[in-house]
């Protein structure tokens, strides 16, 4: 079994870098490893997260180069050195936004391009065309019920609703619909993790103290309840929920290594 090297660099204005490596054992996916691989996003998790975990579960050395970032007053990101970076050309396949994530030299840039690339690169994209596709429609299923979550503002309506009619779904419409694509050995598609899986995972499971931009410390749950979210997954979608297990189980030592995150 390999192991995993992370390498945080937190970049500063005095050009003093801190990082620090983290190794730990993980399941071998058989695949060998670029040469070198850079991720590269804010202090925090957001849209970069679903990466790191898939580049834990391949076990492979990366660096994890992470731009400062604040809020002012007024709630508005501050993040100066990116800033100037960007002007200067930084992450050109993004329009100089981030994530991006560059492997032996090749560029990936956006949130969902990126965590596709190093799903095919390290084998969690699916085996043949059908897992393939799957994924691939697990991946968006969980973008809309993103959506959805953010975009109901009656969040008991969004955890107890029962509508199925177009502009009036909620959790269980989706979850019912999950259930009955996904394979019941804990596995989105297949018989090994995939990006799906994860990212299932990411957003109905996955849990972290998070610093709020250092204005206190708090628990950062799927749809802001985690214990409704379990409830619902327990009642409509029992192989949703051994996906969450599985994953879960998988990415404990990552997940404990992380400590408190900016966001």
């Amino acid at each position: 079994m390999p192991t995993l090297t992370t390498t945080v660099t937190s970049a500063s204005a005095s050009g003093v870098t801190t990082t620090v490596t983290t190794t730990e054992a993980t399941p071998d996916q058989g695949a060998a490893a670029p040469a070198s691989i850079t991720l590269e996003y804010f202090d925090g998790r957001g849209l970069a997260e679903v990466p790191r975990m898939l580049l834990a579960l391949a076990g492979v050395t990366y660096e994890d180069k992470r731009w400062p970032i604040a809020k002012d007053a007024d709630g508005k990101y501050v993040k100066d050195e990116y800033n100037a970076a960007a002007a200067a050309g930084l992450a050109p396949t993004n329009l100089g936004r981030l994530p991006t994530v560059t492997m032996d030299g090749v560029e990936v840039g956006g949130s969902r391009p990126v965590y596709r690339a190093i799903a095919k690169r390290f084998g969690f994209a699916g085996t043949g065309f059908a897992e393939e596709t799957l994924v691939d429609s697990v991946c968006e299923i969980m973008q809309d019920i993103k959506a959805a979550a953010r975009a109901e503002s009656d969040k008991d309506k969004w955890f107890t609703g029962v509508g199925t009619a177009q502009g009036d779904r909620q959790l269980m419409w989706f979850l019912q619909g999950l259930e009955k694509i996904v394979g019941s050995s804990g596995y989105a598609a297949g018989s090994s993790t995939t990006v799906a899986d994860v990212l299932i995972f990411y957003n109905l499971a996955e849990t972290c103290t998070v610093s709020n931009f250092g204005t206190g410390e708090s628990l950062s749950e799927p749809m802001g309840d985690l214990a409704r979210v379990n409830a619902a997954v327990a009642k409509h979608a029992p192989n949703v929920q051994k996906i969450c297990d599985t994953v879960g189980a998988s990415l404990g030592s990552y997940r404990a290594s992380r400590g408190v995150s900016t966001f």
